[in-house]
């Protein structure tokens, strides 16, 4: 009596019509020396782009979706892309995937569907049905009798079923557990495709159940000081959070690992055994890793308005990939009068060696650990206000970066009011007066900014000789001391003028010398020139004081 197979055995299914299907599958292509992949890559599996070739059960589905297997027994089948990158390059892979409308066996669906890299020269093809999941080798006692994917260098499953695991799966495993993401390494024919590691997938599960339910998984294969890493994250849904499953494996570490190969390409495999599945992929976007950084200081906290600020923006490359025209911006609100210089650092080379204007937008070339450093100047506002300033460092279209949260930098400075006020003083009139007569001052504040002043006064100490008679603007005087304001608000650019009366001591006998006074002007606003606060002396009106011998009077006696 025949059974249906044990997942993770690799058996010829009973069915004569299915056996010949899987005899008249199309042969692995020959090895051949590849073109070497174009970054960024982005493959929709509607059929149109010819990025790869699906080999054994994989077939192009309809909504642009690769199905790696249908939902029927004992199928397995891949996709490898028809171009290579180097090695040494690494690279950052998302893809989606969906698993859904299978029967299960012994409680579960499967099998389930693996990402790989393989030798970029190597011929395609497919592993064995069930717990291979088209990509390991199979067999059963810890000893495969079946071929995985030709010149494979890793594989990672999203297995279902859970005999990825298992001892039946790739020359030994740590026994059978289902729903769990398994990291295998590379082999060829039925060699290899040793167990790395595994974790439960989100939500303890890989399956999707429907295409409306599709997974998002990114991949990311870093070289590392003279290692390669991979690390595994996947969401649980449409509108979910990423999950890192694992992070920086060395994939040199699984046992009897293969020599890394000059060039490597990407395929997706799947499989089914007595559980089955669809197995699809849904899009894959592929691109060469990077990561860049950018910091940002300023040279004040506090700046006084229209001051000066100066920004240092340092901008740096780790050892993951060389960048070419990583864009750099700076957007400086509020700033006026900006300028900027660049200076390349080890490894660093400036696209412009200074501008103006702002924003700063602007490119930077970048070699493994290199760097360069942006002097960023500008003039701070008028008006208190706080400076809060974001630079950005950006991979280019064939980068991306791996750890995008350090490639903004972010200061604040606070800008305070500076108004220098200064002071004027004049008497009004040319004709020189005489003792017992009066005159008027006028005592004129201006604001040369660049903020506006608060509170404008003036005082006056008037001089032995002069009293205080009345003020049309409202000056007032407690003993020689006159008082004119405040001023609430004095604009930038703007002048104020107090004018008041005096009154010379009708016994005053000197010649206008004794008089001589000056006026100073204040607000509460700081003041970077307290220097002309106080105006020049001023003399009363003419210059000198008529004294009363001058005057002349006649008498006509009439007889």
């Amino acid at each position: 009596m025949s059974r249906r197979p044990r997942d993770g055995e690799t058996r010829l299914p009973h069915n004569p019509r299915e056996r010949h299907q899987r005899r008249s599958q199309p042969a692995p292509a020959a090895a051949r020396t590849p073109r070497a992949l174009s970054f960024p890559v982005h493959e929709t599996f509607d059929s149109s782009t010819g990025l790869g070739t699906a080999t054994g059960s994989a077939v192009f589905a309809d909504g642009g979706w690769l199905r790696l297997t249908d939902n029927s027994t004992s199928r397995s089948g891949a996709w490898e892309m028809n171009d290579a990158f180097s090695s040494s390059l690494g690279i950052v892979a998302e893809f989606t995937y969906a698993t859904w409308g299978g029967t299960a066996y012994d409680g579960k669906r499967g099998d389930g569907l693996s990402f790989f890299l393989a030798d970029g020269t190597a011929r395609n093809g497919t592993g064995p049905s069930g717990g291979p999941l088209g990509y390991a080798c199979g067999g059963s006692g810890g000893r495969c009798t079946s071929d995985g994917v030709p010149g494979a260098f890793v594989g990672i499953g999203f297995d279902e079923f859970g005999n990825f695991l298992s001892s039946n799966v790739g020359n030994g495993g740590p026994g059978a557990t289902p729903n769990r993401v398994t990291v295998r390494g590379g082999g060829n024919g039925t060699t290899g495709y040793r167990y790395a590691t595994a974790v439960a997938g989100p939500g303890g599960t890989v399956e999707t159940g429907d295409r409306a339910h599709f997974r998002t998984v990114r991949i990311e294969v870093l070289p590392r000081g003279g290692k390669l890493l991979v690390s595994v994250a996947s969401d649980s849904g449409p509108g979910t959070a990423m999950q890192q499953l694992i992070s920086g494996y060395d994939i040199g570490t699984i046992t009897n690992q293969p020599a890394l190969p000059a060039t490597l390409k990407v395929g997706f495999s799947g499989g089914t055994g007595g559980a089955t599945n669809h197995h699809e992929i849904g899009d894959l976007k592929i691109n060469v890793p990077a990561n860049l950084s950018i910091t940002k200081s300023v040279d004040r906290t506090t700046a006084v308005a229209g001051e000066k600020v100066v920004y240092t923006l340092d901008v740096k490359n780790d050892d993951t990939n060389a960048v070419t025209s990583a864009a750099v911006r700076d957007t400086l609100p509020n700033l006026t009068d900006v300028t900027w210089t660049c200076a390349g650092l080890a490894g660093g080379t400036c696209r412009q060696a200074s501008g103006t204007g702002n924003p700063v937008d602007t490119l930077a070339d970048l070699a493994r650990n290199g760097a360069v450093r942006y002097t960023v100047t500008g003039t701070a506002p008028a008006e208190p206000t706080t400076l809060t300033n974001t630079a950005t460092v950006t991979a280019p279209a064939d980068r991306t970066d791996t750890t995008p949260a350090d490639n903004s930098a972010t200061v604040s400075s606070t800008v305070t009011a500076a108004a220098d006020v200064s002071a004027a003083k004049t008497a009004l009139g040319t004709v020189p007066v005489a003792p017992g007569q009066e005159y008027d001052y006028r005592i004129t504040a201006t604001d040369n900014g660049p903020s506006a002043a608060a509170n404008v006064t003036a005082t006056d100490t008037l001089p032995t000789g002069l009293t205080f008679v009345s003020s049309p603007d409202g000056c007032t005087a407690t003993g020689q001391k006159v008082t004119c304001g405040p001023r609430a608000t004095l604009a930038a650019g703007a002048s104020v003028a107090w004018t008041f009366h005096v009154k010379l001591d009708p016994a005053y006998t000197g010649d206008g010398t004794g008089l001589r006074n000056t006026a100073t002007v204040a607000t509460t606003t700081p003041d970077p020139n307290p220097a002309n606060n106080t105006s020049a002396v001023a003399l009363p009106p003419g210059g000198r004081v008529q004294a009363s011998a001058d005057v002349e009077f006649s008498k006509t006696s009439k007889g």
